[in-house]
C-alpha cells in the first residue's frame, strides 16, 4: 500500500482544456512533490480528459461528473470524496501557482497549527504583463486557488454547498463555516 500524499490538489474544470494544460503544469512544477492531483470535470464535453490522460504522471487522476452543475462546488465535493492528502489545495483551471505555493502553505500550517492558510492573488488581465495583487477579505477567505487547508476542516464541517442554495459564494460559505468551527 502506497503512503498517503501530503497534499491533495483539486482542479475543477469545465471545457477549458487549453487553460487546464497550463494549470496542471504549474502543479507539476511545485517544489513540494508529495501530492496527488485530482482533476474533476463538471460534465466536460471537450477534450479535457485527453489532455489530462496525455500527462503521464501517476499522481494525477481524472474524474468527470455525468452532467454539468454550473459551479466548482460539485466537482470539489467529488474530489473531497477521493482525497487522500493531509492537506487540500485548490487551483482554478485557468489559474497558475508559483512553484513554492504548496511548500510554503503546508509549512505555514505545520508551523502555526492553523487549519487554513491563504495567500494573495495576482490578477493579470489578458494581454497584460503585470497585474494587481488581490488581498483576502478580512474574515471571509480568499479565492479557492489561494487556499490550502487541513483535510480535517471539511471532514468536520462538510464540503462545498450548492451555490443555488446560498446567498453568498460557496467558497465564502465554506470559510465562514470553518471559522465558526474554530479553524
Amino acid at each position: 500500500q502506497m503512503p498517503s500524499p501530503r497534499a491533495t490538489v483539486v482542479i475543477s474544470t469545465y471545457n477549458r482544456s487549453r487553460a487546464l494544460r497550463c494549470a496542471i503544469r504549474t502543479v507539476l512544477a511545485q517544489t513540494m512533490g508529495d501530492f496527488e492531483l485530482l482533476v474533476v470535470g463538471d460534465g466536460c464535453t471537450d477534450d479535457s480528459e485527453q489532455v489530462v490522460s496525455a500527462i503521464r504522471d501517476p499522481r494525477i487522476r481524472w474524474f468527470n461528473l455525468p452532467a454539468n452543475t454550473g459551479h466548482q462546488s460539485s466537482p470539489n465535493n467529488r474530489a473531497l470524496a477521493e482525497a487522500c492528502g493531509e492537506y487540500i489545495a485548490y487551483l482554478g483551471h485557468d489559474d497558475l501557482w508559483l512553484p513554492h505555493h504548496l511548500e510554503r502553505a503546508t509549512d505555514a500550517l505545520d508551523r502555526s497549527g492553523a487549519g487554513i492558510a491563504r495567500s494573495i492573488l495576482m490578477s493579470v488581465a489578458p494581454g497584460e504583463d503585470t497585474g494587481m495583487p488581490v488581498l483576502p477579505a478580512a474574515g471571509v477567505g480568499s479565492a479557492p486557488s489561494c487556499t490550502v487547508y487541513r483535510r480535517a476542516v471539511t471532514e468536520r464541517i462538510g464540503g462545498w454547498k450548492d451555490y443555488r442554495e446560498l446567498a453568498e459564494p460557496p467558497e465564502i460559505d465554506l470559510y465562514r463555516r470553518a471559522l465558526a468551527a474554530g479553524f
